[in-house]
């Protein structure tokens, strides 16, 4: 088992030991452990979980127009020290993609970049539907704009997948939030809808959410859907195109204190290191790149150790 397996495994149940919901009414935990927040996407509303969602902390300060100080202070701290670390070695949703991954059924490639005129065609169109109900915007606008920024690839204006996730962290978690007061992301968020809102439909011990369960909760329930069909065919796509907590740690690969470095002169292009690494960064970019979870599986797998561990 590779070794940052291990330290997901113990982050899964250390993140979930709310167990006793399930024996009660109150499946929600609100306790004081609720006041402090995990480093990774991981849902508030989580049956099991202690904790809250720095992405639903951040978003619930910028709804009540503040600077999400708490939230964003965490992440920062922890980036400043680990980069893109948490990613790699905590997520339960990047377990998840990892192991579906495993099941060999289809492959295919994320594409390197979609089409600019397409996302914004998109966004324009769930615009205009969202004046008329704001829903309804949701339900055009976001599958349009990956429908036709895939689509329209051919087209010469181009915009790197891998950068996609500013773009949600930029209009669903920062503009939508402060412009309607409500966290958009976390209500389309994907970890969410299989972390909480499935569970807390199907557990539903006073039978009132199922009554609640409208055409917007199925919506959720396609997106879900079709990011888990990727995560069989794809390394970790919505890590790598989606997540607004992963952009922010992203930012800091470049400057954490710790970091991985390759010794070029050792080096002598296998591409091992690119095979194994869970989020497909390409052999000439590791292990600068911004998508690097510090996972150090290319560290430990290297034939000529090449790669190396640097602190400061």
């Amino acid at each position: 088992m590779r070794r940052h397996r291990f330290g997901q495994i113990i982050s899964l149940i250390l993140l979930n030991l709310y167990i006793w919901g399930f024996f009660q009414k109150n499946l929600i935990y609100t306790g004081i452990f609720k006041g402090f927040l995990q480093p990774i996407l991981h849902c508030w509303s989580t049956p099991t979980t202690l904790f809250s969602c720095p992405l639903g902390a951040f978003q619930h300060f910028i709804t009540l127009h503040l600077l999400p100080l708490y939230p964003l202070g965490l992440i920062i701290l922890v980036a400043a020290f680990i980069g893109r670390m948490p990613c790699g070695w905590v997520c339960p949703f990047g377990l998840l993609q990892d192991i579906l991954y495993k099941i060999r059924l289809f492959r295919w490639r994320l594409p390197t970049s979609v089409n600019l005129f397409g996302l914004i065609l998109g966004i324009i169109a769930g615009y205009f539907a969202g004046r008329y109900k704001f829903d309804l915007g949701i339900f055009v606008g976001l599958p349009l704009a990956v429908f036709l920024g895939f689509i329209l690839g051919k087209l010469p204006i181009k915009f790197p997948t891998n950068y996609l996730k500013y773009l949600f962290l930029l209009v669903f978690a920062i503009l939508l939030a402060y412009y309607t007061t409500e966290p958009w992301f976390c209500k389309i968020c994907p970890a969410g809808t299989l972390e909480a809102g499935i569970p807390l439909v199907l557990w539903d011990p006073e039978n009132y959410l199922k009554a609640m369960v409208g055409s917007f909760f199925y919506f959720k329930v396609f997106i879900l859907g079709f990011l888990l069909i990727n995560f069989l065919a794809l390394k970790r796509p919505f890590c790598r195109a989606m997540c607004p907590v992963g952009a922010i740690y992203s930012l800091s690969n470049r400057v954490s204190l710790f970091h991985l470095e390759k010794k070029e002169i050792d080096c002598r292009g296998c591409s091992l290191c690119e095979k194994v690494c869970p989020m497909a960064i390409p052999v000439k970019k590791i292990p600068k790149d911004l998508d690097c979870i510090r996972c150090l599986e290319c560290y430990y797998r290297c034939p000529r150790k090449s790669i190396v561990i640097k602190w400061g």
